[in-house]
Order: C-alpha cells, then structure tokens, then sequence
C-alpha cells in the first residue's frame, strides 16, 4: 500500500510540474517579447513660410507615430524628443520663444 501511494504522489508531482511548465510556456508565449520601436525620427520634409524672427516662431510637427511608439510613455517621449531635437538641430526652434503645434490625434 504505501509503495502503490509513493508511487501515485510521484506520478501527480511531475504531472503537476510538467502543468506549471506548459502553463509558464504558454504565459510566455501570450505576452511575447515587447516590441522594439524603430530607429529614431527624423524629419525628412521641412517647410517654412515668411522670415525668421528673434521675436519667436510657430512650429508645427506632422510626427509619423507607429503603434510601436504607444507602447510605453518612454517611447512616445523618445519619439517626440527625436522629432524636437531635429528641429532644434536645423535652427527651428528659439529657446522660449517657439511655439510647437502638435496633431490632436497624437495622443
């Protein structure tokens, strides 16, 4: 009697175990690794209307936001800090006295 009941806990143990195993495997699976967001913005289109004043300027950014760039408040932030330091970088943007415009549906 008590071999017959070793031996049944041992078989419901890995039974249990090799369970648990799938189940993380499986967990694993479902959540998948996160998604990486592509290389950095850049802004490969610049327009600009009327002259350059010290007296400050209006920027507006028509940004291109894949569903990668949602993923996390980081990213989002990345890609819009990459999209400002271009501008910045091509003498669009007067330290407080630019005024940026963004699309409603960004976020």
């Amino acid at each position: 009697m008590s071999s017959n009941l070793r031996k049944y806990s041992v078989i419901l143990y890995i039974v249990f175990l090799l369970n648990w195993g799938a189940f993380g495997l499986w967990f694993i699976w479902l959540n998948g690794e996160p998604l990486k967001p592509d290389k950095p913005a850049k802004i490969s289109h610049i327009e600009q209307f009327g002259n350059r004043s010290d007296r400050g300027n209006l920027l507006g950014i028509q940004p291109w936001m894949t569903p990668i760039d949602y993923q996390n408040g980081l990213t989002f932030r990345e890609k819009i800090a990459g999209y400002l330091q271009t501008a910045k970088d091509s003498g669009l943007i007067t330290p407080k006295k630019t005024i940026v415009i963004l699309p409603e549906y960004l976020g």
